[in-house]
């Protein structure tokens, strides 16, 4: 699962680079396509973000302890909902 984390992260990154791109390109040339596909970009980061949070949120719920984030934010011993609320117990989680 922590795979599907950073693949959907480098991914969100790269669209977001091309979105940024595609938007100040579409503005200068007023081209409305290239405008309408730095928003879907956007549309697409939002969803790839979703999926890098649902990832971790698996990775603390399944205590997928490989994933350093997970193993200093949680333990066995913790309820569910503590679980969940570990997500934002660290500042990469919070930023995420």
């Amino acid at each position: 699962m922590a795979d599907l984390g950073y693949i959907a992260l480098f991914l969100a990154f790269v669209v977001s680079l091309y979105s940024a791109v595609a938007y100040v390109v579409s503005q200068r040339k007023k081209n409305l396509v290239l405008f309408a596909s730095a928003r879907n970009g956007l549309l697409l980061v939002c969803g790839l973000i979703t999926v890098a949070v649902g990832a971790l949120l698996y990775s603390l719920l399944t205590h997928d302890f490989s994933i350093t984030y997970v193993a200093e934010h949680s333990n066995r011993s913790l309820p569910a909902a503590y679980l969940i609320a570990a997500l934002w117990a660290g500042g990469n989680g919070s930023v995420l």
